[in-house]
């Protein structure tokens, strides 16, 4: 399999704030203020400097497609789509944050 790319430094601060035991791990959601929890993608958003408040709570497409900046770090479409269904169901699997970073070095590489 073709390993993704990801900008740097997005890939080193997104694996790196997984691995760091920051973050409580959440599903289905980016980020949920009630429990302070998140998905692996919301930290990725939180590294983009989003702000989760206005959404928290809300589903992954609303949130994914309102406010997030994902889409512009991730500029291939079909890559992005791709990326993104694959670690949100390892995290709505409940694998770790850091088998997910485990994963991201592994499965992607600087653009």
């Amino acid at each position: 399999m073709e390993k993704f790319k990801l900008p740097e430094p997005f890939r080193t601060d997104w694996i790196k704030a997984l691995r760091s035991g920051g973050y409580k791990q959440g599903k289905g959601c980016l980020y949920r203020a009630t429990d302070d929890s998140y998905c692996c993608l919301g930290i990725a958003e939180k590294v983009c400097g989003t702000n989760l408040n206005a959404s928290a709570g809300m589903p992954y497409s609303y949130q994914l497609g309102s406010i997030s900046q994902v889409p512009n770090i991730l500029k291939q479409r079909g890559t992005r789509d791709q990326l993104v269904g694959i670690v949100s169901r390892m995290n709505d699997s409940r694998v770790s944050f850091i088998e997910i970073a485990d994963w991201l070095e592994a499965n992607t590489e600087p653009e």
